[in-house]
């Protein structure tokens, strides 16, 4: 044992036997406390994925190891009209309400068949809703609870309902910034 004196403060210094053997041992196990984690952030992903198809009524069928790619794969390739249907049910609005947070026309969505895929721009605005949903009824803790919120005047909204500000991207962030800020404890 070395013993160094440096200002008030005595340190004494150990040599230990084996330390380079203790130090891989250390690495090794920060390394399976990483790759622990990683595991789990996989998991959480994976969780939110399933909670969105769950919002839209189709299948969590994953093909790639990230869920924003899985998102801009289900975009691009389109989501089924009962998927406008699932989210209008999901948030409680009726069909000319989830038209216009839509950006179509009620007309619109009633000329569509049964089963038939909707364009690109509006998958987007579904899954963009879906992904929003999700993250509520996670934040909030089920949906009833997210559904009392959204349909709720509040302050920090300017005295809206959060449903009323979706119809706009700007809107639909502001609304995820506010349950974040639920989610983290920031009340405004």
């Amino acid at each position: 044992m070395f013993r160094k004196k440096t200002g008030n403060f005595v340190l004494y210094l150990f040599i230990l036997p084996n330390l380079q053997e203790r130090l891989v041992k250390l690495r090794e196990n920060f390394d399976i406390c990483r790759k622990s984690n990683e595991f789990m952030a996989i998991e959480i992903e994976n969780a939110r994925y399933r909670r969105i198809m769950e919002v839209l009524g189709e299948p969590a069928l994953m093909k790639t190891e990230s869920v924003a790619m899985a998102l801009v794969g289900k975009t691009r390739e389109g989501v089924k009209l009962e998927s406008v249907q699932n989210l209008a049910t999901r948030l409680r609005v009726n069909q000319g309400t989830i038209a216009r947070l839509l950006h179509t026309s009620l007309r619109t969505l009633q000329r569509k068949d049964e089963g038939e895929i909707l364009g690109i721009s509006l998958s987007d605005r579904v899954v963009d809703l879906a992904r929003l949903v999700a993250y509520g009824e996670e934040v909030l803790g089920n949906q009833e609870r997210f559904l009392n919120w959204l349909h709720t005047p509040g302050i920090a909204l300017g005295g809206n309902a959060p449903v009323d500000l979706l119809d706009t991207s700007a809107g639909i962030e502001l609304t995820r910034k506010e349950l974040a800020r639920i989610e983290y404890g920031v009340y405004s």
